[in-house]
């Protein structure tokens, strides 16, 4: 719970000196995500597999440089022997513009597991992840994102094994 508490706190004190400083962008992001391990059960496929929606909130640092916050939220439990939880991933990206509108981008990603019976919630796992993107237009942007999963800290049941996943392709909303 330290952990959880040191990480809120350190997202308040980054989110306070950037909101102070830069300009911001907020939006919507959609995606697909297929099975991104190779575990089976109908835990790890409930888990991993399906579309999700995140809310992000872009910063412009410089000209070529933004910094992206990203949020999700899953939630699991549609199995009989699972209790109900939540997923919530953060990520956080830079992102360089090679022109206007195509970039690069990457960064690390935690992901959080809280169990609604028991109101408990530990850092479910640790990871980085990269890809490009391009700006459609001033709202609508596209990218192809990957994942390496670092560290998968749930040591009671197997959710996700640590390693590579798949490309996910993602479009979303910037207002």
């Amino acid at each position: 719970m330290k952990r959880i508490g040191c990480l809120l706190l350190l997202s308040c004190t980054c989110y306070t000196f950037l909101t102070a400083q830069v300009k911001e962008t907020n939006g919507f992001t959609s995606f697909y995500e297929p099975n991104t391990t190779e575990a089976t059960g109908f835990f790890t496929e409930s888990l991993q597999r399906g579309y999700h929606f995140a809310s992000l909130r872009t910063f412009d640092i410089a000209e070529d440089f933004k910094l992206e916050l990203q949020g999700t939220y899953q939630r699991l439990g549609a199995g009989f022997l699972i209790e109900p939880q939540g997923l919530y991933e953060f990520d956080l990206f830079g992102k360089y513009y090679f022109t206007n509108k195509l970039y690069l981008f990457g960064g690390p990603s935690a992901g959080v597991l809280y169990n609604e019976n028991t109101g408990k919630a530990f850092i479910q796992n640790l990871g980085i992840k990269y890809g490009v993107g391009y700006d459609i237009s001033e709202t609508f942007f596209i990218q192809v994102q990957h994942g390496v999963e670092l560290k998968n800290f749930n040591k009671t049941q197997s959710i996700a094994i640590p390693g590579v996943g798949l490309p996910t392709i993602k479009s979303g909303i910037k207002f």
